[in-house]
């Protein structure tokens, strides 16, 4: 059956405990004429708070009445990439979807996490792999590619720029108090009563996360106390996701009323774990990245964890970088997702020697199907299925 990015059961599902004694569930869509360990391959990572796809199924309603569901993370990219005649695998990270969740917070570090890929790697026999990877998918690629070098040819990190760690450790309250805009909200997530408010107002986080560039722009709520008070109600919010339908909501919205938020909310919790691990890492692994290591870093411009203060600081330590800008804002796997499948597929093509453009990526490259949208079909959210 070939693969159609509105129906997650046509994906290749799989799941495994690993070496590690954790369980991961993963998406692997291999290629024809696949060889393995010679066929390029491409491991996705995803972000907070969303999964390598969002539901491993939709509601009757859902898929069928409103068939434009079109926005998760990978989905639309992955039938792309395997069309090039990539492998292409987007796993579960630890706590989401049907992945393991453990309540310690040790787990949700990105060391641990990148060691989890490496797990994943070593029970699928995969030698070297290229990572491409969003928002806290990011911080574990920046990991992999500095505690784990000879795993990854190739490392594409979206939206997060490399952090080294601080000399000295800060908690996040007091980063809150001096970058307000940048980690007001890692506060309220880090806080005792967040778990239990957001799960009860999954709607509104949505309303208050998935906005596109220029309404975030309007209303940041980026400020301590912000983004607690648009979730609890407390704050209106002008255009409230903005980057997704009704029905897209409602299948997130699903999923996470189904396994929790709890779970990805340690990510942001284990500030401190994270620091010990990192600064301890640094015994063993230099903070540079190797020569060898080609980087492409995709920096939306209305991002503000790619935004240049990032950038200065972190350049001198990956000497084999590359930067793509994009007009985005965060979440650019949504507003712009076959700018990105164009971009990373460009540039393995070059590091791979290749010549040309992969020319029609929204429509041509798709297997099998496509879908075409008609402004006024996007004003009614149907699809009509057009085949090639």
């Amino acid at each position: 059956m070939p693969i159609n990015p509105l129906d997650p059961t046509s994906f290749h599902h799989s799941s495994a405990t690993l070496s590690n004694g954790k369980s991961f569930h993963w998406v692997d869509e291999v290629p024809p004429n696949y060889v393995h360990n010679v066929t390029r391959t491409l491991v996705l990572l995803h972000g907070f708070p969303a999964l390598w796809y969002a539901a491993k199924g939709f509601p009757e309603s859902s898929y069928t009445k409103h068939a434009k569901l079109r926005r998760y993370e990978w989905r639309w990219q992955i039938p792309v990439w395997v069309a090039k005649g990539w492998r292409v695998i987007a796993m579960d990270t630890i706590g989401c979807g049907e992945s393991d969740k453990p309540e310690e917070l040790i787990h949700y570090t990105p060391s641990s996490c990148a060691a989890d890929v490496i797990a994943l790697l070593d029970y699928l026999k995969l030698e070297r792999i290229c990572l491409v990877a969003h928002d806290w998918g990011a911080y574990i690629a920046w990991r992999v590619g500095i505690e784990h070098r000879n795993r990854v040819d190739a490392l594409i990190p979206i939206s997060v720029m490399y952090n080294p760690p601080a000399s000295t450790y800060y908690p996040v309250d007091q980063l809150a108090r001096w970058y307000p805009g940048i980690f007001g909200y890692w506060q309220y997530f880090c806080s005792p009563e967040a778990e239990h408010e957001i799960q009860a107002n999954l709607s509104n986080l949505f309303d208050v996360y998935y906005r596109s560039l220029a309404e975030r722009s309007s209303q940041p709520l980026r400020a301590p106390g912000e983004m607690r008070a648009g979730v609890t109600g407390q704050r209106v919010i002008t255009s409230p996701a903005d980057l997704m339908t009704k029905e897209e909501k409602s299948v997130y919205i699903q999923a996470l009323e189904k396994y929790g938020i709890a779970a990805p909310l340690r990510y942001y919790k284990c500030h401190r774990e994270r620091w010990d691990q990192e600064k301890a890492a640094e015994k063993d692994h230099s903070p540079y990245f190797s020569e060898s290591l080609p980087v492409l870093f995709i920096a939306p411009t209305g991002d503000q964890f790619a935004n240049e203060p990032f950038l200065s600081r972190s350049k001198p330590f990956i000497p084999n970088l590359e930067v793509a800008q994009i007009t985005s804002g965060h979440f650019v796997l949504l507003e712009k997702r076959y700018e990105i499948a164009q971009i990373v597929g460009d540039w393995l093509d070059k590091l791979d020697g290749k010549l040309g453009r992969v020319d029609g990526v929204e429509t041509a490259c798709l297997p099998s199907t496509s879908y075409i949208e008609t402004a006024d079909q996007m004003e009614i959210g149907i699809m009509t299925p057009v085949q090639f």
